[in-house]
């Protein structure tokens, strides 16, 4: 009997665990969400020198999507310009977007909206970092980086379009949502900020290797799908910079779905020098 009653209790919770982790909502947000903060270049400090460059980068993104049994995969590209003086760097651009969104909820009467989706979009990006030189790193202490696109396609009219299902109350509790609905941010605009610092330690003949941090958000109501945390996004970036061309890895969406996005920069023209 006692053994029947261990039995009974462990099949409870197990199942008490899996409606948990079945109720959670269906989410959905613009592809470009929390991938958006891919590394810029930027000149090597020289003493008191002003320096400008301009660079073209592209990138790949592949991940689960918002709910880790979705697929995403999305090509990036930008064009930017950089400044590095003696204490300061600054950099802004334009990026491009596009690539394939698929969903793939199992729950009803999510599931008649599963399938392949594209999508593709613009935006603009600006950072600015307060640096502090020495002859082997640049300390580039605390920054801010601030990102605005805008998504269009199939994807982005699911999002828009798509109906609310108000089904069963949140008996739960959880933030007061109710279960088994899309949770959709439906504004194809995102307005993402935060703050940024990076150690880029110098070697030879332009060369740096580059150590990146972000911390930042999502505006238009992204802290919905991030369990109203303010700071939800994140990432680590590790760069190598030689002469014209800079690679990059880096980890995103620290706080819920890691992501690995990689990417490669050139250096259009020469480096631009003002004493």
């Amino acid at each position: 009997m006692k053994k029947i009653n261990y039995f009974f209790h462990l099949f409870a919770v197990l199942g008490t665990g899996s409606l948990l982790f079945s109720c959670r909502p269906t989410y959905l947000g613009a592809a470009l969400n929390g991938n958006d903060m891919s590394y810029w270049a930027k000149p090597v400090s020289q003493d008191s020198a002003k320096l400008s460059a301009t660079y073209a980068s592209g990138g790949l993104v592949s991940n689960g999507g918002f709910q880790g049994q979705d697929r995403m995969l999305m090509a990036q590209s930008s064009v930017y310009r950089s400044h590095t003086s003696q204490f300061t760097n600054f950099n802004y651009g334009a990026l491009l977007y596009g690539g394939s969104y698929s969903v793939g909820t199992s729950r009803l009467p999510l599931d008649k909206f599963n399938g392949e989706y594209g999508f593709y979009g613009y935006g603009l990006r600006s950072s600015f970092n307060i640096n502090v030189p020495s002859k082997i790193v640049d300390f580039r202490i605390i920054g801010l980086d601030m990102a605005y696109s805008k998504e269009m396609g199939s994807f982005s009219n699911l999002r828009t379009n798509v109906p609310n299902y108000p089904s069963k109350a949140d008996t739960l509790g959880n933030n007061g949502y109710n279960y088994n609905d899309f949770i959709p941010i439906r504004s194809p605009d995102m307005f993402t900020w935060g703050f940024t610092s990076e150690l880029a330690f110098k070697g030879n003949n332009n060369q740096q290797l580059i150590l990146r941090y972000f911390l930042g958000r999502s505006e238009n109501g992204y802290e919905r799908i991030y369990r109203n945390r303010f700071f939800h996004l994140g990432n680590i970036t590790l760069a190598y910079q030689n002469n014209r061309f800079t690679s990059f890895g880096q980890l995103a969406q620290l706080f819920t779905r890691p992501t690995i996005n990689f990417g490669l920069s050139y250096r259009v023209g020469k480096v631009k020098i003002r004493r």
